[in-house]
């Protein structure tokens, strides 16, 4: 059983037991929506910016929330193919987004 987010307990055995596996390169639009009005200050800048849910292939039921990096708002659809990107903030935090096939 793939469990994400990660969590210590599988919910399947209940047993301690885990292993890492890797999301793969490519994903694909679940649903995605697109946001007009910044929730804060510090994302003013980024508006218009897209909110995605993306599923992988092979990993049934495991979905992540994240966005769609360089693509106009009338070009994001569901089903969209994409390809996992790793961008760095300016903390230096790694975070996992997507581009268009």
């Amino acid at each position: 059983m793939v469990v994400h987010p990660p969590i210590a307990v599988c919910p399947g055995c209940q047993g301690f037991e885990r292993s890492w596996i890797d999301a793969p390169a490519q994903a694909s639009v679940f649903a995605f929506t697109w946001i007009h009005t910044a929730a804060d200050n510090s994302v003013i800048g980024c508006l218009p910016y897209n909110v995605v849910l993306v599923e992988f292939s092979g990993l049934p039921e495991v979905r992540l929330v994240s966005n769609v990096i360089d693509v106009p708002h009338a070009q994001l659809a569901t089903g969209d193919l994409l390809n996992l990107v790793w961008e760095a903030t300016d903390n230096g935090q790694m975070l996992p987004r997507f581009r268009k096939i």
